[in-house]
């Protein structure tokens, strides 16, 4: 290498030295983008082949849930069927709080229940029918009160056993 010196101080690069340098540079550039490029290839091609694996394996999680929801569906109408919905409500406590989804629900059956509630009360002679009407009217209106979801009232019998007053 050819060193000249210009004003006497600095040294002057060799230009053939600096396009070695810079062939080299370029070369070694050009090969870890060919790299870089199949790298980018291969795993294109894993991540490709990766989603397959988790598109079926949803799949088959779908599968599965359905057929969970069936067995779900037949051991509640079962318990309906065979009038079993209180043991079964305590069954269903125990397994849902065992699995990672809710999957059994409680029996949703229509139930009548006569409920007799007796009220004494007493009112002036010959008035016994507007005590009567007034408290089935009371009644009436707040039986919409602390019901659960579709739960109501669809009768109200008020039976009279006072004794009038004079």
């Amino acid at each position: 290498m050819t060193t000249e010196y210009v004003d006497g101080n600095a040294p002057m690069p060799d230009p053939n030295e600096q396009i070695t340098d810079l062939v080299l540079q370029l070369t070694e550039t050009q090969d870890r983008c060919e790299r870089l490029s199949n790298l980018n290839a291969a795993l294109t091609t894993k991540i490709e082949s990766m989603q397959g694996a988790l598109d079926a394996a949803a799949g088959g999680r779908r599968l599965v849930e359905a057929d969970l929801r069936i067995v779900a569906d037949m051991l509640r109408e079962e318990a309906i069927s065979r009038d079993w919905c209180g043991d079964y409500g305590t069954f269903v406590d125990q397994v849902n709080a065992r699995t990672s989804l809710p999957w059994l629900e409680h029996c949703m059956e229509d139930r009548i229940l006569t409920v007799s509630v007796t009220f004494s009360y007493a009112c002036k002679h010959g008035f016994a029918e507007e005590c009567t009407e007034g408290i089935t009217g009371s009644i009436r209106s707040f039986s919409s009160y602390d019901m659960p979801d579709g739960a109501h009232i669809d009768d109200i019998d008020v039976t009279v056993t006072a004794n009038s007053v004079a």
